[in-house]
């Protein structure tokens, strides 16, 4: 599978064979693109390209617009020629800046594709852009939706012992916080998550240390521009992060404000406590049951405890 940015090489028979289903009957399109004029490549001239490749170089929303029609599940032959027909912009944009050209389509075929592909973004826009249930379309039985629900929802497994994750275990509970999405906070997050590059020199010798000041400056750029206290920032971020965003990976949060959550977790968790090591429970400690903060946790653990004893006897003997 490839979107033009990752691509993924698998052995999976299952979904070798589901690629090979839907890609029956489909070949590829043949039509004339225009090519680049001929010239002197001058400075004032890659200065163009590159404007041109900013302002109308953009294959996300049309790509976009063919995950739609996939998604719709049985695919009509009105569909199939809207993909042909997005496929053919796509290329021309992809093209466009060093042709400098693309061509709008007619009224009639604009109005088609505007037919079909109405509509929120396919049910994994959740997973691969960080959308809410609210703005994608309800889960079918397109071939998307079904690989999606074979992904289990979370790498992480917790022990059953604990308790459900908290994030605001990680907050200041003094501190208020907003989550909306003109923030000024999120906003610079957001941009400096997607921009870490330009903090990057170019040399690996130091992957470490580089990686300390990208963290460092984007953690001074997200203050500066915001102009916030840091406890209302690393609030509002964990808030977003971990409820608009759950998906999200949060190297960059964790990186560059780590110190503050830690310092949060510490502040909110009781004081003269520990965790019982049988169910999981947070007490404080009472010297008759030792560690574990009941009877019957102490007498499940010395039954554990028995129990590997014999068998370790019972493999030496």
């Amino acid at each position: 599978m490839c979107d033009g940015d990752t691509l993924l090489v698998i052995r999976d028979r299952l979904l070798t064979k589901v690629a090979k289903r839907n890609m029956k009957d489909i070949v590829p399109l043949a039509y004339n693109l225009r090519k680049a004029k001929g010239g002197l490549l001058t400075s004032d001239e890659i200065y163009q390209g590159m404007i041109h490749s900013y302002t109308g170089g953009n294959i996300g929303p049309i790509s976009n617009q063919i995950t739609r029609v996939w998604n719709r599940g049985k695919i009509t032959q009105a569909e199939l020629d809207t993909v042909k027909r997005l496929t053919f912009i796509n290329n021309q944009v992809i093209d466009y800046a060093k042709t400098l050209w693309k061509a709008e389509p007619p009224k009639e075929i604009a109005q088609q594709i505007k037919e079909h592909t109405k509509g929120n973004p396919p049910q994994f826009f959740i997973y691969a852009k960080d959308k809410l249930p609210s703005q994608v379309e309800p889960a079918n039985n397109s071939a998307m939706n079904r690989i999606m629900n074979a992904i289990p929802s979370s790498r992480i497994k917790f022990n059953k012992s604990i308790g459900r994750f908290d994030y605001r275990m990680l907050m200041n509970q003094d501190v208020e916080y907003e989550v909306f999405e003109d923030n000024p906070v999120i906003k610079s997050y957001e941009y400096w998550n997607t921009h870490q590059y330009l903090f990057n020199s170019g040399e690996n010798t130091h992957a470490n240390q580089e990686d300390l000041y990208i963290y460092q400056k984007i953690r001074e750029n997200i203050l500066t521009e915001s102009g916030k206290d840091i406890d209302y920032v690393v609030n509002t971020l964990v808030a977003y992060l971990y409820t608009v965003c759950p998906t999200s990976t949060k190297k960059v949060l964790w990186s560059s404000f780590g110190d503050v959550i830690v310092r949060n977790l510490q502040n909110n968790i009781p004081k003269n406590t520990t965790i019982c090591p049988i169910c999981g429970k947070r007490f404080v400690p009472e010297r008759k049951w030792g560690k574990y903060c009941s009877e019957d946790c102490r007498q499940k653990a010395e039954r554990i405890l028995d129990k590997n004893r014999k068998k370790s006897g019972a493999s030496s003997g």
